[in-house]
C-alpha cells in the first residue's frame, strides 16, 4: 500500500549501518524511553530497543537534512511491533517521509526504473529545521477548530490554550505518544491509505468534539492542558476494541467537512497569502502565547521547587533529629552487644564443658554395659553347657532304665516273680536311702555322683544280685541236710544250680551289674 517494496533501499539500508552518525548517543538516550512499557522494547538493549536504534541512525543518515528528532522514535516503534523487518521498516518509513520526487544526498550510483516511486506522503516536512508542515496542519487544525467547535476554540483561548501546546504532540507522533496502541494501527492503516493530512486532522477534530461538554467545563489552564496531553481523554470512550471501533467511526464521520479539497485549498490560501504580516502574526501570537505559558509554567515550577526545598529542608531537620537520637541510642546498644557477646562466650564454654561431661558419662555407662553383657553371655553360656548335660543325663537314665526292665524280664524268667519281686523289694529299700539323698541335691551334683561310678540303677542292680547270691546260697545249705537219696538229686540241682550260676554271673556282666 506504501509502495515501499524497493530492492536498492535494502542495499542502501546494510551500507548506512557501517556509517556512524552524529545523533547516535541522542537516539540511544530516547530508545531506551520510547514504549518502555512494551515487552519489545522494555528490554535494555535488547532486539526491539537495536533494531529500533538501527533505524533511526540509518534514516539520520540517509536525510541529512532532517537527521534525528525525538518524535520519529514513535513513528517507527508501531512499524516494528507489526512484524516488519528492519529494512521492510524502514523502506516503509522512507515513503512516509518523502515529499517530492528528488533523490536524497546519499543516493546508490545505479538506478533502475524501480528504484524511487513518488513520493505522495510528505512527513518529513514536519521535521525539517523549519517546520513547514507543522505550521500548515496546524493552521488548518486551527480553522477546522474554530468553524466546527467554536465554543471549544474560544474556551480554549480565554484560558491560554493554543494549538501548539497539545496538538503538535498528537501531529508529530502521529497519536504514538499517548494513545492506545491498537487505535494507533487503525490510524496507521487509515493514514497510508487516505494519506497523513486528513487522517490526523479527522482524528484530531473528533476526539475534541466527543470531549467538548467535559472540556467547557474545566475552568483551569493546568487543568485543560493535563487533560489534553493525558491519556483522560480516552476515558469518554472506555476500553477496548468497541472504543476504539467507536474512536474510527467518529472520525470517519468528519469525511466530508475535513477532505482533501478543503486541505488543498487551506494550503493554497497559507502559501498564497499576500499578507505576510497577517502569517507572521499569527505565528508571533501564538508564539507570544506559547512563551507566556512557558513564563507561568517556570514560576508555577518555581513556586513548586521552593516549596519542595522548604519541606525537604524540614524533613531534613526531623531526619538529624533521628539521626542524633539514634546516636544516642547506640552506646547503651553497644554495651549490651558487648554483654551479649560475653555471655554468649560463656554459654559456649559451659555447652563445650557439658559436652565433654555427657561424652564421659555415655562412655562409662555404653563400657559398664559392655562389662555387664560379657557377663550375662557367659553365664548364659554356663547354663546352656548345664542344660547339655542334663539331657545327656536323662537320655542315659532312659537307656538304663530300659536295660532295668529289660534285666529284670529275663530275672523273671529265671527265678519266678516271687523271687524277683522280693529282689526288688530288698533293693528299693535300699535304694530309697540312696535317692532320698541324690533328691535333696542339686541337678550339678546328680551329675557329679553319676560320675563316680554310682547311680539309682546301678544300686538296684547291685542289691537285686546280691540277694539272689544270698537266696542261692541259702537254697545249697538247706540241700545238705537232706539224705542220702537226695544227694543225687541235689547234685542234678547243683549242677543246674552252677549253670544257673553261670548264667546269672554272665547276665550281671553282661547288664553291668558286677565289676
Amino acid at each position: 500500500m506504501s509502495g515501499a517494496d524497493n530492492n536498492q533501499l535494502d542495499i542502501l539500508y546494510d551500507q548506512l549501518l557501517q556509517e556512524e552518525s552524529p545523533f547516535e548517543k541522542q537516539i540511544l538516550r530516547d530508545v531506551a524511553r520510547t514504549f518502555p512499557h512494551m515487552t519489545m522494547f522494555s528490554e535494555k538493549k535488547g532486539q526491539g530497543q537495536q533494531m529500533l536504534f538501527n533505524l533511526m541512525k540509518a534514516y539520520s543518515l540517509y536525510d541529512t537534512e532532517v537527521g534525528y528528532c525525538q518524535g520519529l522514535c514513535f513513528i517507527v516503534g508501531p512499524l516494528l511491533m507489526q512484524r516488519l523487518t528492519e529494512k521492510e521498516a524502514f523502506s516503509v518509513f522512507v515513503r512516509l517521509m518523502e515529499e517530492t520526487e528528488s533523490k536524497p544526498e546519499n543516493e546508490l550510483e545505479e538506478n533502475t526504473e524501480d528504484t524511487y516511486q513518488t513520493r505522495r506522503y510528505a512527513f518529513r516536512s514536519l521535521f525539517t529545521p523549519r517546520m513547514p508542515g507543522v505550521n500548515l496542519m496546524m493552521y488548518q487544525f486551527d480553522y477546522f477548530l474554530k468553524t466546527y467547535l467554536p465554543a471549544l476554540y474560544g474556551h480554549l483561548l480565554r484560558h491560554n490554550v493554543v494549538s501548539t501546546m497539545y496538538a503538535s504532540q498528537w501531529f508529530l507522533t502521529i497519536f504514538a505518544y499517548n494513545f492506545p496502541l491498537p487505535l494507533v494501527f487503525r490510524i496507521f492503516d487509515i493514514l497510508f491509505a487516505e494519506g497523513p493530512g486528513v487522517t490526523i486532522l479527522r482524528f484530531s477534530i473528533a476526539i475534541l468534539r466527543r470531549n467538548q461538554s467535559r472540556l467547557l467545563e474545566m475552568e483551569s489552564f493546568e487543568e485543560l492542558l493535563e487533560f489534553l496531553k493525558g491519556n483522560k481523554i480516552f476515558e469518554i470512550y472506555g476500553e477496548g476494541r468497541d472504543a476504539h471501533n467507536d474512536v474510527v467511526n467518529d472520525a470517519m464521520s468528519m469525511c466530508n467537512i475535513i477532505c482533501e479539497t478543503e486541505l488543498r485549498r487551506l494550503r493554497q490560501e497559507f502559501e498564497r497569502t499576500d499578507d505576510t504580516n497577517q502569517i507572521a502574526n499569527h505565528g508571533g501570537e501564538m508564539e507570544l502565547l506559547s512563551a507566556r505559558m512557558t513564563l507561568r509554567e517556570l514560576r508555577q515550577q518555581r513556586n513548586y521547587d521552593h516549596n519542595l526545598i522548604e519541606e525537604l529542608k524540614t524533613q531534613i531537620e526531623i531526619l538529624s533529629e533521628e539521626i542524633n537520637e539514634a546516636r544516642r541510642d547506640v552506646d547503651p546498644l553497644r554495651d549490651e552487644n558487648e554483654s551479649l557477646r560475653v555471655q554468649c562466650h560463656e554459654l559456649k564454654e559451659l555447652l563445650t564443658n557439658e559436652d565433654r561431661r555427657l561424652q564421659s558419662i555415655w562412655e562409662d555407662t555404653v563400657r559398664k554395659i559392655e562389662q555387664e553383657n560379657a557377663k550375662l553371655k557367659y553365664q548364659l553360656q554356663q547354663a546352656e553347657g548345664q542344660l547339655i548335660d542334663a539331657k545327656v543325663l536323662m537320655a542315659n537314665m532312659e537307656e538304663e532304665k530300659d536295660v532295668l526292665v529289660s534285666t529284670i524280664e529275663v530275672l523273671k524268667n529265671t527265678f519266678g516273680a516271687n523271687e524277683v519281686k522280693q529282689a526288688i523289694a530288698a533293693a528299693g529299700n535300699h535304694g530309697s536311702k540312696t535317692g532320698s539323698q541324690h533328691s535333696l541335691r542339686r541337678s550339678d551334683s546328680i551329675i557329679s555322683n553319676r560320675s563316680q561310678g554310682g547311680g539309682w540303677f546301678n544300686n538296684v542292680s547291685n542289691a537285686i544280685s546280691n540277694y539272689m547270691e544270698q537266696r542261692q546260697t541259702h537254697n545249697s545249705n538247706v540241700g545238705s541236710t537232706t539224705g542220702s537219696v537226695e544227694n543225687v538229686e541235689y547234685n542234678e540241682d547243683q549242677a543246674g544250680n552252677v549253670d544257673n550260676n553261670e548264667s546269672q554271673q554272665s547276665s550281671r556282666w553282661k547288664f553291668g551289674w558286677g565289676k
